[in-house]
């Protein structure tokens, strides 16, 4: 599941993706998982995410949680991301 490209308010309305970075600021397990992704060279890491999220699908994760994991595979996103986990 691939996010679409106008993302200005759908990843902020995203309480997942939300959830998500603030779990990583406090939870040290949660941000070396998120900082070893993206970490991954660009190709690397939106491979890892697809796979990564199909997995999630077969396992029935819910959409919004899956969507969140997808916003990473964004090379924007994914940077943002790195710069608020070393905050």
């Amino acid at each position: 599941m691939k996010p679409s490209r106008n993302r200005a308010g759908s990843i902020g309305d995203n309480a997942s993706f939300v959830t998500m970075i603030l779990a990583a600021r406090e939870d040290p397990a949660i941000r070396e998982t998120l900082e070893i992704i993206l970490a991954l060279p660009a190709s690397q890491r939106r491979s890892c995410i697809t796979t990564l999220t199909a997995d999630m699908k077969k396992r029935a994760a819910p959409a919004d949680f899956i969507e969140a994991i997808a916003y990473l595979q964004d090379d924007e996103v994914a940077q943002k991301v790195r710069e608020a986990l070393t905050v």
